[in-house]
């Protein structure tokens, strides 16, 4: 293979590019304090969220607890996000059989799920949506309606919010579809394509009454 030769010219290109590197890449944000970050011309429009899934409370081990508690401690404290989001399997629904199967939903993984969030957070920062894993033998999602922050908060499995900043309003959406066609239990074939419509209309309904509502 040819060695490419570096010309002169190569050198001083690649040494204004290192040195423009080295100018505007050095980071200056601190976490929990958007209006430190140095993104752009205009940085007092940031904000930060954290979005995670999967926590699957009931699994096998103690990771699974382990895993929500520094979420709603250590990482909220040092990130202090405007709102968390968890999209799916907020449970196991396996209450940590040796299998691994789904069997649920068991009650003591609702109790433990709130056990840890309490005190911690509310429905107004803490926006959980369900996972396949919570939907196992469950088809009408009581269990997440009733266990749930946001579910015994709305009494629905799809959330809408709104944060309002200096900037303007922010409004955010949180749509679940947790279909999983292996289990009797859940939907599927058209089923599922008539669910993913009503998540669908639902979202065009939000959308329309957000929009009025700021107009007037």
């Amino acid at each position: 293979m040819d060695r490419m030769k570096i010309t002169p010219t190569h050198l001083a290109l690649i040494i204004v590019l290192s040195l423009g590197v080295f100018l505007t890449g050095i980071p200056s944000a601190l976490s929990g304090d958007p209006y430190s970050g140095s993104y752009c011309a205009e940085n007092n429009k940031v904000f930060w969220f954290i979005q995670t899934s999967d926590v699957h409370i009931g699994a096998r081990g103690d990771q699974d607890s382990g895993n929500l508690e520094w979420l709603v401690t250590t990482a909220k404290d040092v990130i202090r996000p405007s709102f968390i989001v968890v999209s799916g399997d907020l449970t196991d629904s396996t209450n940590g059989n040796f299998l691994g199967y789904p069997d649920g939903p068991h009650q003591e993984e609702w109790n433990l799920y709130r056990s840890i969030l309490s005190g911690r957070v509310d429905s107004n920062s803490y926006y959980d949506l369900p996972g396949n894993h919570d939907h196992y033998n469950d088809g009408d999602f009581s269990y997440y309606l009733a266990n749930s922050i946001q579910g015994s908060a709305s009494g629905s499995t799809q959330v809408s919010w709104t944060r309002p900043f200096d900037f303007g309003n922010t409004i955010l959406w949180g749509l679940t579809r947790p279909t999983t066609p292996d289990l009797p239990s859940v939907s599927f074939g058209p089923m599922e394509t008539t669910q993913g419509w009503m998540q669908v209309n639902w979202l065009l309904f939000r959308m329309s009454w957000v929009l009025t509502k700021t107009r007037t």
